[in-house]
């Protein structure tokens, strides 16, 4: 099925980008990860059988239950949840960067269908000049030299509007990569969605909503954990036993079934405890390079969003310029046609107006589509387009 507008174009690449569902199954795979280090609060069961010397078997089941492991569950269970967290905003920062690249793929699409639409207006122009150039030769008020003239830019333009549907089928295989589904990008982008908070408020308003940096803060947490983690490996672990004689055989028969009660404190140091240590500080170096990979993300989503606020503060003069531009070639394109009737402009003169008049308007259509490229950027990574989600998480 084939769908039109922005809005249809993003809630397809929600739903349908292979990032994103990779993303997706990788989530769930943490929500898992998070119940797993859960359920190690709860009594452990072990079988244990083996066969001695002396024909002695033995079958055992053994309960226990942790009582106190020196914060190891604890910290398993919080790290998981982190994990979680940072699953959650990497599918986030995917979800941003397709909802981005679909977005600009669109507005290069529409960019590229203005541009066509003002080609083939220039083809049609080009069409009507020679028509009136043709009926001057017939009358005797032009030369041949004319024609030929007027037949030499019309296929220019018919070769401009050739290059041009190259460039549609180009942006068109660009979004379908992105929305999986074809997008005919027959609808303008909704004012709504180009509408951006001030430029000098954007960079830091990026920064603080970012998902990329929001990941690096949730590292350096997850990097605290493992430190404490690291500590609490050292430490010995409390557990309350259960034991149950499940089988016992000796070489005179069979003995009766016995259970114990107990309390055991196990634990175990690597290395003199020097091993563990050397961990330690190992996870207090991985916190501190944490904390430097916060500032450069920071560092580097301020200086993209700043260059793309740049770029639309200067694509909205080239707008303005190019709107006057198209103004004044349509107006000196309509008087040279009138001079050209009364004999004071020449054949030469009156196509090189409409060759300025069509260069600028499809000029303006490029900086219009540059400038919905870089608005809908900044849209995407100030979060505008978190809406267009899919519903696949």
């Amino acid at each position: 099925m084939t769908g039109d507008g922005l809005d249809v174009a993003l809630n397809f690449a929600a739903i349908g980008h292979p990032s994103i569902k990779s993303q997706v199954a990788e989530l769930k795979a943490l929500g898992s990860d998070l119940k797993s280090a859960e359920y190690k609060r709860y009594p452990a069961l072990t079988i244990q059988a083996q066969t001695m010397t002396n024909n002695q078997n033995q079958v055992v089941a053994v309960v226990q239950q942790p009582l106190w492991v020196g914060g190891r569950i604890d910290g398993g269970i919080e790290q998981a949840d982190v994990g979680l967290r940072i699953g959650r905003a990497a599918l986030l920062d995917v979800r941003r960067r397709v909802m981005e690249e679909t977005s600009a793929a669109y507005a290069t699409l529409r960019g590229a269908l203005q541009r066509l639409k003002a080609a083939e207006l220039n083809v049609g122009e080009h069409e009507k000049l020679k028509g009136l150039v043709s009926r001057r030769v017939e009358g005797g008020v032009a030369s041949n030299a004319d024609i030929l003239l007027a037949e030499s830019r019309l296929s220019q333009a018919i070769a401009q509007r050739i290059q041009l549907k190259g460039a549609v089928s180009r942006a068109r295989s660009d979004l379908l990569a992105l929305t999986q589904q074809p997008v005919a990008g027959n609808e303008p982008v909704p004012a709504h969605l180009l509408e951006l908070p001030e430029p000098e408020r954007m960079a830091e308003m990026i920064v603080k909503t970012s998902a990329t940096v929001e990941q690096r803060i949730l590292k350096v947490e997850d990097a605290r954990i493992t430190s404490r983690l690291a500590v609490a490996s050292m430490m010995p672990a409390l557990y309350a036993k259960v034991e149950q004689n499940v089988y016992v055989a000796e070489r005179y028969g069979e003995t009766p079934h016995e259970t114990r009660f107990g309390v055991v404190l196990q634990g175990s140091v690597e290395g003199l405890g020097l091993s563990g240590w050397k961990k330690v500080k190992a996870s207090d170096s991985r916190i501190d390079a944490a904390r430097k990979e916060v500032a450069a993300a920071e560092n580097d989503v301020r200086r993209q969003a700043e260059a793309l606020v740049t770029d639309i503060l200067s694509l909205r003069q080239v707008v303005r310029s190019y709107e006057l531009l198209v103004t004044s070639t349509e107006e000196t394109l309509a008087s040279f046609l009138r001079q050209y009737d009364a004999g004071r402009k020449s054949w030469v003169d009156v196509l090189n107006a409409q060759r300025e008049f069509s260069e600028a308007r499809i000029s303006l259509e490029q900086a219009r589509s540059s400038l919905e490229e870089a608005s809908l950027r900044l849209a995407a990574r100030l979060g505008q387009l978190d809406s267009f989600t899919g519903g696949n998480e």
